[in-house]
């Protein structure tokens, strides 16, 4: 049996045996972290609220595509739930008010983008207010939060292409839609590519 295999395995019985505890909001968590990190190091997992009776728990690679084979390999492990919905990466969501990191705060209203000349698949241009090239790995996680809300982690990886940050200014990205408008273009821009 493969190392993995043998850490997914780990992974569900220690959620089985903690599972009251994280049903309930009274911990757990942290057990599990521990086991989920020995299926893959950059493995993530969120509880989601209560809603009809059940919870979700949401395996993520923290936006890392090499991780993307252990996502599902631990979704597809799951023991049968009564409680739960496992879902595999972390899905869209709308935004309201601010994204913070880093003490670095920006509402998806005050993004621009635009597509690259081939579509999403090619990438993508952000013009956000305030950037420069000596910050630009604290925009660029920034960045990568918004989109992640915006689109799904899968679509973000798998469909998105490049991520470009550009300073907005009034030559730069001012004619550009705000980011807040990015899922239904998107999707839109992938059914044309698809016809």
């Amino acid at each position: 049996m493969a190392v993995q295999e043998i850490a997914i395995r780990e992974f569900w019985r220690t959620f089985l045996r903690t599972e009251e505890a994280m049903f309930g909001g009274d911990g757990g968590a942290a057990e599990l972290t521990e086991f989920i990190g020995r299926v893959h190091r950059d493995l993530e997992f969120d509880i989601g609220p209560l809603a009809g009776g059940r919870r979700e728990i949401i395996i993520s690679a923290g936006g890392i595509r090499e991780a993307f084979p252990s996502v599902e390999a631990l979704a597809r492990a799951a023991p049968p739930l009564t409680r739960w919905n496992v879902v595999a990466y972390r899905r869209r969501h709308a935004v309201s008010g601010t994204v913070t990191f880093q003490g670095l705060s920006l509402s998806p209203e005050n993004v621009r983008f635009e597509f690259s000349p081939g579509g999403p698949g090619e990438g993508i241009v952000l013009y956000m207010p305030g950037y420069t090239r000596e910050e630009h790995s604290r925009y660029l996680a920034l960045a990568l939060l918004m989109l992640d809300a915006l689109l799904g982690e899968y679509d973000v990886e798998m469909k998105l292409g490049s991520i470009m940050i550009e300073h907005l200014g009034p030559e730069r990205g001012a004619r550009a839609m705000t980011l807040d408008h990015l899922p239904r273009v998107f999707d839109a821009s992938l059914h044309e590519s698809r016809t």
